[in-house]
């Protein structure tokens, strides 16, 4: 009788671990797949401090992507555009101070391949929060829009990895895919 009750769960183990060793779809998310024209880039203008790109180069580095300090042959490029907070105003109180408004953060980049064709036209990468704010708690108002600022620049880092890593590689596709904020690729 014990031996059975072993055999059965050492068949349900079985089984278990086969089904799940079977899933190969599945992985962490935030976890990158790195395809092979992306693990040598040059990431261009080269300002490793300014907060996209030293998330960015972070991120990057963490997956096992060596990034070069110069244009070399047989190396992706990676150029990026200034990236910018812009702050809409969406309503003043009876005061006239800010009581809502939206935050984005955006940047532009274009992907090149080793042999410096376009993988991809120029595309922006966007994300938006609105804020509301409160005349009583101006302290914790700044307190919070730091935080959706930094939360944005995460988020976009996030989906600008997304989309250089999943990106189909012929024109057709390319046309034919959207980079709106949450489709999927």
């Amino acid at each position: 009788m014990q031996w059975q009750k072993h055999s059965v769960i050492w068949f349900l183990s079985s089984a278990l671990l086969l089904s799940i060793s079977a899933c190969t779809g599945f992985k962490l998310r935030g976890s990158l797949t790195i395809p092979h024209y992306l693990k040598t880039v040059y990431i261009t203008p080269v300002t490793p401090y300014e907060p996209f790109q030293r998330g960015l180069r972070e991120r990057l580095r963490n997956a096992g992507v060596c990034i070069v300090n110069k244009p070399m042959p047989n190396v992706t490029t990676l150029e990026l555009g200034i990236p910018e907070f812009k702050e809409q105003i969406l309503a003043y109180s009876s005061s006239g101070q800010v009581q809502r408004s939206k935050v984005s953060y955006s940047v532009h980049y274009k992907l090149l391949t080793a042999n410096h064709s376009e993988m991809d036209a120029a595309n922006t990468v966007t994300r938006m929060r609105e804020i509301s704010k409160s005349n009583n708690q101006l302290l914790s108002n700044d307190i919070e829009e730091q935080i959706v600022r930094r939360e944005l620049l995460n988020e976009t880092v996030s989906e600008l990895l997304r989309q250089i890593t999943t990106r189909p590689r012929f024109k057709a596709s390319i046309d034919d895919s959207s980079t709106i904020d949450d489709s999927p690729c």
